[in-house]
This record gives C-alpha cells, sequence and structure tokens, in this order.
C-alpha cells in the first residue's frame, strides 16, 4: 500500500501520525461522555441506596441517630452545593440561579453535570467551565457526604448488622465504588488538562499523552491501564478505612468485655 511507502521512507512520518492520533483521542469528547456518565450512574446508584438505609435505620430505635448524621450529612452537601451555584451563577438571572437550585435539591446533580460536559455546553457567564464545575460539585459530594456516611455505615453494619439489614452492604458497595471511580477520573482529567500541564509541568504529566516525549504506540492501552490503577489505589484506599473502623470497633468491645 502507499501508505506504508510513507512509514518506510519518510523519516519522522510515524512519529507526526502518532502525534495527530493522540491528539485526536485526547480531545475527543466520547472518551470524556463514557467517564462522566459512568460517574454520574454510580453517583445516582449510591444517593438511593442511602435514602433505603436512612429509611431502614429509622425503623429501629437504636439507629436513629445514625439516621439523623447521615440526613444532617446530605443537608450540609445539599447547603454546600447550592452555595457553589450561586457564586459559579453570580452574572445569571435568579430563574437561572433557582433551576440549578432544584436540581441540586432533586439529587439530580450528577447526570445534568454530565450532560453538559458530554455535550460540550460553554457558558460564558458562569465563573467557571463545566468540567471544573463538575469536579466542585463532586469533590463536595465525596467529602461532605460520600466518605464521611460510607465510614459510618460501615460501623453501623459492624456494630448492628441486624437492625442495619442486607442491603447495607450493598450501600456501602456503591458508595466505596463511587468514592473511588470519582476520585480517579478527577485526577486523571485534571492531569491531561493542557492548561495545566503548560502552567505547572512539574506536578501535572503523570498520565501518558501525546504531550510527552516519550510517549508509544501503545499510549491508549497505557492510559486505559493508569486509569484502572488511579481507580484500584483509590478504592484500596478507602478499605483502608473500613478494616480501621472493622479494628477499632472489635477493641472497642474487648474493652467492654473485660
Amino acid at each position: 500500500m502507499q501508505i506504508n511507502t510513507l512509514f518506510d521512507e519518510v523519516i519522522g512520518f510515524e512519529e507526526f501520525m502518532l502525534v495527530l492520533a493522540n491528539n485526536a483521542a485526547r480531545d475527543s469528547i466520547y472518551g470524556m461522555v463514557y467517564r462522566v456518565s459512568i460517574g454520574a450512574m454510580l453517583s445516582l446508584t449510591d444517593a438511593a441506596t442511602d435514602i433505603y438505609v436512612i429509611a431502614t435505620y429509622y425503623r429501629s430505635d437504636e439507629l436513629r441517630g445514625q439516621a439523623d448524621a447521615l440526613v444532617v450529612m446530605i443537608a450540609i452537601n445539599l447547603s454546600i452545593q447550592i452555595a457553589f451555584v450561586f457564586a459559579n451563577y453570580s452574572a445569571k438571572k435568579w430563574t437561572s440561579k433557582l433551576k440549578e437550585v432544584l436540581i441540586c435539591l432533586l439529587f439530580l446533580r450528577p447526570p445534568v453535570d454530565a450532560y453538559r460536559v458530554g455535550m460540550a455546553d460553554e457558558d460564558e457567564e458562569t465563573a467557571t467551565d463545566r468540567l471544573d464545575e463538575l469536579i466542585v460539585n463532586k469533590g463536595i459530594e465525596l467529602a461532605i457526604e460520600g466518605v464521611p456516611g460510607c465510614i459510618l455505615q460501615v460501623y453501623v453494619w459492624l456494630t448492628s448488622p441486624e437492625e442495619a439489614g442486607t442491603y447495607a452492604l450493598v450501600s456501602i458497595l456503591c458508595s466505596a465504588l463511587t468514592t473511588g471511580y470519582t476520585s480517579a477520573i478527577i485526577a486523571f482529567d485534571i492531569d491531561i488538562d493542557i492548561d495545566r500541564r503548560k502552567n505547572q509541568p512539574k506536578f501535572y504529566g503523570y498520565v501518558m499523552t501525546s504531550q510527552r516525549r516519550d510517549a508509544k504506540r501503545d499510549e491508549p492501552t497505557k492510559q486505559s491501564k493508569e486509569r484502572i490503577g488511579f481507580f484500584l489505589f483509590s478504592l484500596t484506599h478507602f478499605f483502608k478505612y473500613f478494616f480501621f473502623v472493622k479494628l477499632k470497633t472489635i477493641g472497642t468491645y474487648k474493652t467492654v468485655i473485660t
């Protein structure tokens, strides 16, 4: 084939084509849509299981305090997200602000943010772009509700497994998967951002892209491995807290018995 002649005889043609292919893969919106859509589905599933767990806790007199704690976490999470809405949409009309607040209150923030990022919906009147808005909202959710709520559910399941119910493990697993996946995707998307790599090249750049001089032909496969590695690292880090809570619980029981 004629294209093979170019690869064989033209010096640097293969590297040139690799740069074009890698830039096209990096800038393609479909990979972003895939990543944020999975994250949105995990967040919705996590929210649904959390609501079920709260309802289960309220059926037990012993777990009403834990149910109240989960409700407070959700309320604080929504409050901070709403405050961010007013800061991010300060230049827009009140109707737009109220619409965004309603999205938060209906727990539709993850799919809406994912849809906007996937459709490359840019709004010049907002203080941040769509990807940064998604990252901030996911960070708030993880810090205020996701991680603390899951640790609380683990503690309840270890101390009162019968009252917590069988499906409490499903909620714990959903929270762990959401935490690990969201942390991995935030780290990945921030690192491959072109502006961040130009401004802070010594900090960003651990993900293989065509901008790195050592980029190879199998770069897409390496990026997939890196995303999986980020996810497993975040998931392992989360389960470290799981075993810590378990050990603390066992130690508490031994102290009470002795």
